[in-house]
């Protein structure tokens, strides 16, 4: 087993910091607190569940594996390992991360700005089209 140095240690403790608390994160959780209104410890729970509890359990399974996905997912077969790493990794992007960062900027910077029947399917396709160039 390799040792980890301290710089190391800290390294990774502020990456999974940065992970954990991102600003989604950060601006998402009040927003779902707000709009569940007397139901609020139901969805603090599931926030945390999903948010946080899976986050957990991911790293745990991965560094039980050897710290990346494709050794994860070589355990059925090579060929599921490359298929699942490239599914995954475009899941990720393109159809959850990618979406949710526009709908943050939309949401914290764009919508005060135009009027109120303003469709944010415009704003989305600039955003991509800014994004790919």
């Amino acid at each position: 087993m390799n040792k980890v140095s301290n710089i190391q240690v800290v390294i990774i403790g502020f990456m999974l910091f940065a992970m954990f608390l991102g600003a989604g994160n950060v601006i998402f959780a009040p927003v779902v607190g707000q709009e569940a209104g007397t139901n609020t410890a139901i969805a603090m729970a599931g926030f945390l569940i999903t948010g946080v509890g899976l986050v957990i359990l991911a790293i745990i399974a991965l560094t039980k594996a050897g710290g990346t996905v494709e050794k994860l997912a070589g355990r059925v077969h090579p060929l599921f390992a490359v298929i699942f790493s490239v599914a995954l990794f475009l899941a990720l992007g393109p159809l959850y991360v990618i979406p949710r960062t526009t709908s943050v900027v939309y949401e914290i910077g764009v919508r005060q700005l135009l009027p109120s029947s303003t469709n944010h399917t415009i704003f989305y396709c600039y955003f991509l089209l800014f994004l790919l160039f």
